[in-house]
């Protein structure tokens, strides 16, 4: 089996040291597997603000000519918000290529790059439609794909697969207390929930979770859009 790893391999966000991971457990279980990655973002940080739409699409196809996708038997496409890599699915096609089957792994509920930071509807439609025309979808929650399937119809009758995320976290490291939450309640476990309320950040199950335990547990929820159930995927 020979996989187009296809996902961001920069320095910001979660996603390259998930993809890390995942190339190196696919390779262990015999495949060959290559990276195809941007190595930044669509946000110029030296300016504070976004590259127009000229720079994203160039980049994307900059990106897109760095691998050939009929070498290999399935590409595996990963993107969050900001990611180029949302646009490869279209650029191959522009450039007339027959793409094998892609396996699109849903990071981001519905991807605000052009609709919010760069608006584009032609090129948010070409993400849709390199979503809908998926072989298969990857999510990482159960709300994740109940939000995508709303927005996108088209992806309902898509195969798919609700999988773990795999941690990404160090063999070795260790929890630190924080004593301004622990010392108020010491008899109770501590659970944390942090960062943006991401679709695999499944709060349902967490509650599912709670709802079995047998000891008295205390949850914080910290960051943004934790009370928005729309991004959350519950009234919490």
């Amino acid at each position: 089996m020979r996989i187009l790893l296809a996902g961001p391999d920069h320095a910001r966000g979660s996603l390259p040291p998930y993809l890390n991971v995942l190339a190196s457990e696919l390779r262990r279980a015999g495949a060959h597997v290559d990276r195809l990655g941007s190595t930044t973002t669509a946000y110029d940080t030296g300016r504070g603000r976004f590259h127009d739409r000229d720079w994203v699409t160039a980049a994307a196809d900059d990106l897109a000519t760095l691998a050939d996708p009929t070498r290999y038997d399935v590409v595996s496409l990963h993107f969050g918000n900001l990611e180029i890599e949302q646009l490869l699915p279209e650029r191959w096609r522009r450039h007339a290529i027959t793409l094998p089957p892609v396996a699109v792994h849903v990071h981001a509920l519905s991807p605000t790059l052009f609709t919010r930071h760069i608006p584009a509807p032609d090129l948010r439609a070409a993400v849709d439609a390199g979503i809908s025309a998926a072989a298969g979808l990857v999510y990482f929650g159960h709300y994740a794909r109940t939000a995508l399937t709303g927005g996108l119809p088209a992806t309902a009758g898509i195969p798919a697969l609700v999988a773990p995320l795999p941690t990404t976290i160090p063999a070795g490291i260790i929890p630190t207390a924080s004593p301004a939450l622990d010392d108020a309640h010491p008899d109770s476990i501590l659970l944390s929930l942090y960062g943006y309320a991401a679709p695999w950040k499944s709060a349902p199950d967490l509650l599912a979770a709670l709802d079995a335990t047998a000891a008295p547990v205390r949850v914080v929820l910290a960051g943004p859009f934790w009370d928005d159930p729309d991004q959350a995927g519950v009234d919490l």
